[in-house]
């Protein structure tokens, strides 16, 4: 069978309709292995149909393929790097793999049990990616610009193009909803498949709505966002870069799924409920036969019934809720799934082509003497509001220790959210969000939105993220988020500081960038404390020490009081203070890492960072370099390299 991980004939209802078409096969290669796949797939979806679970290693131990962990691609007789997620996949292309392979990445078969990896180093700097640092292919002027397309960006749309204004919507899936069918109805509520359905043949009516879909928003400032959208030139696909300047912007982003904390927890065969669904639902690919649910939500349940109505066996559901109650667990019970409350994954491995699940008592700390085996574990861990456009426009953020998730605070200029990103969870409310967002971008009294929930008695809340035991040196790597960039090798026993990043002795301290579900992870985790939340994610990178907090070293700076306390020692002995002036009319937020040149964007390479903001000046806290007054370096805000003068400071 050339796509062992494609799904079969008998479907539920949620995955009848997918985007590929069965009749119009195709075959290509990637790095020279022939995949097969049908007219609609992405290389990604493809891949994974064709068993390929792993993107490479990290420290040693495989890592899955995912959206996060898929490196770019080129195409053979094209131009540029390509996002894999977005990239079709088309009949006879040639593509190629962009990063470091490992030295000895033996060339796997493509049917072999646990599935072929690419064979990359995980571990290396990732360079940034083509069309981040390129010239805008197009730019697009335009009242509103509304990012997401699920419910919540269609009613912003909707709302904006009624009042008179031009709409731009960029959504980066291929196809309008976003996820509002995985997370099923309330009693009473109109089904969101309706509700969806209404709301795109809507805009579709809408002269004023430009729809761009398959588009990823990578950057955001100043009334101008920039996004990649792949199309096809020759017959042959290209990153598109696009920018597009507003007035007004809603950001409906949704929320990213979390996942638990424990050494494993990225191995291939494990996968996130969300990103699941959206395989099956709109690709036909499901990897393995079997399964073992791992949730905290009430929405995970779903996959068991959707997984159970698609002809693949579920070998158990666990939940570290203790009594967990929803319409859904009375569904799995009705279909006979074996159920566990109060449970959490100590770790995972795998063993002779399965994964192996060890659980445990969160409470009493015991390990369960028989693992679960199956093909694939899924798990879901909770969601994040996915704010880190809403940081990018100058959106504050704080920690909510009770739900375990950064939260927005603030204002952001022309810029609101609406949607679950703004923390509405109910269908009705969300779509009523997106229609009161562009009233109060356009000085309208915003009206109150009514988001009611079922009570906990009969619907219980998402439980907090859970974190693991940690495990020894040779045990897989636990990660506190989906970035390829924030894997934390493990060590040996030391309560959660087990979880750090394995330095060398020398070396009082490790930088991993981390995007924003990574350092949620590490908050939850309490790695990081809480009350530098804010901080941390405008860094947008991970500092653990390998000393205790209170044993931070003494600075030479004599303002180093006024330092937040991650930032001591950051860059050295040396460390000085110096003013920026940046070569573009561009305010530099606080966070913003300075770098030698554009081709840098790890934070282990960064000289310097942005202590304050503002336009024509700003001040840099930097390492001792042999620059000097009048030199150039660049400072990354965002993805976006700026070029800046040093000054010396009066």
């Amino acid at each position: 069978m050339t796509q062992p991980h494609r799904l079969g004939a008998a479907l539920p209802t949620e995955f009848e309709t997918p985007l590929i078409d069965r009749s119009r096969p195709v075959v290509f290669t990637v790095d020279g292995k022939t995949v097969h796949g049908f007219e609609g797939d992405t290389v990604l979806s493809a891949l994974l149909a064709n068993g390929v679970l792993s993107a490479g290693t990290q420290s040693g131990h495989a890592v899955a393929l995912d959206a996060a962990s898929a490196p770019p691609v080129t195409v053979e007789g094209g131009r540029g790097q390509i996002p894999m997620a977005l990239c079709p996949a088309l009949d006879g292309a040639q593509y190629r793999t962009v990063g470091l392979r490992t030295a000895a990445a033996p060339l796997k078969s493509l049917f072999s049990r646990r599935g072929y990896s690419l064979g990359h180093d995980l571990g290396a700097p990732r360079r940034p990616g083509g069309w981040v640092d390129s010239e805008s292919d197009e730019t697009i002027e335009t009242d509103f610009a509304v990012v997401g397309g699920g419910v919540a960006g269609l009613s912003a749309a909707l709302a904006a193009a009624r009042r008179g204004f031009r709409v731009v919507l960029l959504e980066r899936e291929a196809v309008l909803g976003g996820m509002a069918v995985f997370f099923g109805k309330a009693d009473g509520e109109t089904p969101p498949l309706e509700a969806i359905s209404g709301l795109v043949q809507e805009v579709e009516r809408q002269p004023a709505i430009s729809v761009l879909v398959g588009a990823e928003v990578f950057d955001l400032g100043q009334n101008r966002l920039r996004a990649v959208r792949v199309t096809r030139q020759a017959g042959l696909p290209k990153a598109h870069h696009i920018a597009v300047t507003f007035s007004h912007a809603v950001l409906a982003t949704g929320t990213d799924e979390r996942m638990p904390v424990y050494s494993g927890n990225r191995l291939p065969g494990v996968m996130g409920a969300a990103a699941l669904w959206r395989l099956a639902s709109r690709y036909g690919v499901w990897p393995g036969e079997s399964f073992h649910l791992h949730t905290a939500t009430n929405a995970g349940y779903r996959i068991a019934i959707l997984g159970a109505e698609a002809g693949k066996s579920v070998h158990r559901a666990s939940d570290p809720r203790p009594d967990p109650r929803t319409r859904f667990i009375e569904f799995c019970k009705a279909y006979g799934f074996r159920l566990g409350w109060g449970t959490q994954i100590a770790k995972a491995g795998s063993d002779r082509g399965s994964i192996e699940v060890r659980l445990a008592d969160p409470v009493f700390g015991g390990v369960e003497a028989e693992p679960v085996r199956a093909d694939a574990l899924i798990v879901s861990g909770g969601w994040q509001p996915a704010l880190a456009l809403w940081q990018l426009a100058g959106g504050g953020l704080a920690w909510d220790a009770a739900r375990h998730r950064l939260v927005p605070t603030g204002a952001a200029g022309p810029v609101v959210l609406a949607g679950a990103v703004a923390g509405f969870l109910g269908t009705p409310a969300c779509i009523e969000s997106g229609a009161v967002g562009v009233a109060r971008l356009v000085g309208d009294d915003p009206r109150p939105i009514a988001d009611p929930q079922i009570d906990p008695i009969y619907e219980s809340l998402d439980g907090p993220m859970t974190v693991g035991p940690a495990r020894g040196r040779r045990a897989p790597p636990a990660w506190f988020g989906p970035s390829r960039r924030a894997a934390l090798a493990p060590r040996p026993p030391r309560g959660l500081r087990a979880f750090l990043v394995r330095q060398p002795p020398e070396r009082p301290e490790d930088v991993r960038a981390a995007e924003l579900p990574d350092v949620a992870g590490a908050l939850a985790a309490g790695v990081l404390p809480t009350g530098e939340a804010a901080d941390y994610c405008r860094q947008w990178c991970i500092v653990p020490r390998a000393f205790r907090r209170g044993d931070l070293p003494a600075s030479p700076d004599p303002e180093a009081g006024q330092l937040p306390r991650y930032l001591v020692g950051r860059f050295g002995a040396g460390q000085e203070k110096w003013s920026l002036r940046p070569e573009q009319d561009r305010i530099l937020e606080p966070g913003c890492l300075v770098f030698v040149n554009t081709d840098d964007a790890h934070p282990r390479t960064a000289i310097g960072v942005i202590l304050a903001g503002g336009r024509g000046a700003c001040t840099a806290l930097m390492a001792r370099t042999a620059f000097g007054e009048g030199d150039v370096v660049y400072v990354r805000d965002g993805t976006t390299p700026i070029p800046a003068r040093l000054r010396r400071r009066e």
